[in-house]
């Protein structure tokens, strides 16, 4: 069963431990989205990090961990996804997650035991964010549709977000971002003129080109990690795991 989620969800805490915990998760989120980021691009990494945390809560519950091993864990995941919920999210994170110092090394002591590191981001992952903001720039272009000029910027700006922490949403999010923002540009642009049409089309073959590029990336970053087949070597050092 693939342990990448747990690492996802560990690279959150970690970034969390770095902000008042005062703040809400959703303040936290516009942070990483960068200035203008929009309610529905914030919602939307919400929901991809709550996906993260379903995921791992999957895979803990699947494990050969023990019970009382399981029971730490689920709670710090459990917490940390009311924080980032629809419900939770517009609140004090710091309700949630009380001693995030404690979740932290809950997740780190998993992690270690099972010989698996945090995930690193390739380099080729900088230059597709610098593309990407270069992008934006080109869609400025007053003779692009202003329709496909919005949808553009949006879900460009959601991508290069989920790129620049990839240690947080993984390589899934940003295929899958990728390919749902390709989805609407094609569906806009295809009620364009004709004119706004061949404008808008060197810019199409840019976003074309990510394409294998975020392929090879997502290879060589989920290395197809199990967490069944280690566990057992594990369960007696979790069990010291602080709930």
């Amino acid at each position: 069963m693939d342990s990448q989620s747990l690492g996802n969800v560990l690279a959150i805490l970690r970034m969390m431990k770095n902000e008042d915990n005062g703040k809400s998760t959703s303040q936290i989120i516009r942070e990483w989205a960068g200035s203008g980021a929009s309610d529905q691009a914030v919602l939307k990494i919400a929901s991809y990090i709550c996906e993260e945390i379903d995921l791992a809560r999957i895979t803990v519950t699947s494990s050969q961990l023990s019970e009382e091993a399981k029971e730490g864990i689920l709670s710090v995941l459990n917490r940390t996804s009311s924080a980032f919920s629809i419900n939770g999210m517009h609140n004090s994170w710091g309700n949630f997650i009380n001693d995030i110092s404690s979740f932290t090394s809950s997740l780190v002591i998993l992690l270690s035991a099972l010989s698996i590191d945090s995930t690193q981001v390739p380099e080729d992952v900088k230059d597709i964010i610098k593309e990407i903001h270069d992008l934006m720039i080109e869609f400025d272009d007053p003779h692009i549709d202003p329709l496909l000029r919005d949808v553009a910027k949006r879900h460009l700006q959601t991508l290069s977000t989920l790129l620049q922490h990839i240690p947080i949403f993984g390589m899934e999010a940003a295929m899958t971002a990728y390919f749902e923002m390709i989805m609407k540009l094609r569906r806009v642009d295809s009620g364009t003129s004709e004119e706004a049409h061949k404008k808008a089309e060197p810019l199409w073959k840019k976003v074309m080109q990510w394409g294998p590029r975020l392929e090879a990336l997502d290879k060589q970053i989920n290395t197809g990690i199990r967490l069944i087949g280690h566990a057992k070597k594990v369960v007696g050092l979790l069990d010291y795991i602080p709930m």
